[in-house]
C-alpha cells in the first residue's frame, strides 16, 4: 500500500515530542500490533533500518552496510503517555546506533569471518544464512526512513518517490522517503488481512496526521533468482 503524507505534518509532531520519523511510526506500529492483540504478554520487537557506514563517517558509501537497532515494546507500558514513550525510544535508538555498538560489531563480523575461513563456501553461505534467518525473525515489523532531501534539478519532475523491500521473514515492512515537502510511506505485509493497517491508520488519526492512500498492489519483485550460483545453494 503506497501513501502519502504532508512532510510538515510529519515533522512538526515529531519536533514538538522529541522524535524522529522512524521512532515515530516504530511506536505507532508498536501500539497497533498491541491492538490487534490485547490478551498478548508478548514482547513487541520492531527493527529500524540504520546506515552503520554513515554512522563511522563514511558518508559516501551507497548504503552497504545496513544494520538493525531493536525497539522493544511490553505489554505493561501500552498506557504510557504516547511522548513520553516517544522520546525514550529516540533514546534507546540513539544509544542502538552508536560509533560504539557499530564498531564492536564490526569486530564481531571480522572474528565471525575468521573462524569461517577453514569451511568450505557451502558450509559459510548456510551458516551465514542461519544467522541472518534467525535475526530476522526475532522482528515482527521492519521500518526504514531514509532521508532522500533532493534529486537536485530532477526534483520538479518527482512525483512519487517509494521504497520497496520484499519482507523475508517478518511480517511487515515499512518504507519511508521523504522528498518535495512530502513523505512517501510504503507498508508491505506477507498475509491478506487488512486489520493491522487499518489499525496503524487509526494511530495515525489519532495523533492529527493526515494522509492520502494512493493506491494498493501486490508486491512485484524482479524474479531474478540466486538458487545456484557457480554450484553454490543459496
Amino acid at each position: 500500500t503506497y501513501i502519502q503524507m504532508p512532510e510538515a505534518s510529519v515533522m512538526d509532531y515529531c519536533k514538538k515530542n522529541g522524535a524522529t520519523p522512524n521512532v515515530l511510526f516504530a511506536t505507532l506500529l508498536a501500539k497497533a500490533i498491541r491492538r490487534l492483540d490485547p490478551a498478548s504478554e508478548k514482547v513487541i520487537r520492531v527493527g529500524v533500518a540504520i546506515d552503520g557506514k554513515s554512522i563511522v563517517g563514511n558518508m559516501n558509501n551507497y548504503r552497504a552496510f545496513p544494520e538493525f537497532a531493536h525497539l522493544d515494546y511490553y505489554k505493561e507500558q501500552e498506557n504510557e503517555d504516547l511522548a513520553a514513550t516517544l522520546k525514550a525510544k529516540r533514546a534507546e535508538l540513539k544509544a542502538e546506533a552508536s560509533v560504539e555498538k557499530i564498531l564492536r560489531l564490526v569486530k564481531g563480523l571480522k572474528i565471525g569471518c575468521e573462524k569461517l575461513k577453514p569451511f568450505p563456501l557451502q558450509v559459510k553461505v548456510d551458516l551465514t544464512q542461519k544467522a541472518f534467518i534467525e535475526r530476522a525473525r526475532s522482528v515482527s515489523v521492519v521500518v526504514s526512513y531514509v532521508r532522500t532531501k533532493s534529486f537536485g534539478p530532477l526534483d520538479s519532475y518527482i512525483q512519487e518517490l517509494y521504497g520497496i523491500a520484499e519482507p523475508s521473514h517478518e511480517d511487515v515492512v515499512c518504507e519511508l522517503k521523504s522528498l518535495n515537502n512530502t513523505f512517501f510511506f510504503s507498508y508491505i505485509q506477507t498475509f491478506e488481512d487488512e486489520t493491522l493497517f487499518k489499525l496503524l491508520l487509526e494511530e495515525m488519526n489519532n495523533i492529527g496526521i493526515p494522509y492520502e492512500i494512493k493506491r494498493k498492489e501486490p508486491l512485484r519483485t524482479s524474479g531474478v533468482r540466486y538458487d545456484e550460483l557457480n554450484g553454490i545453494k543459496i
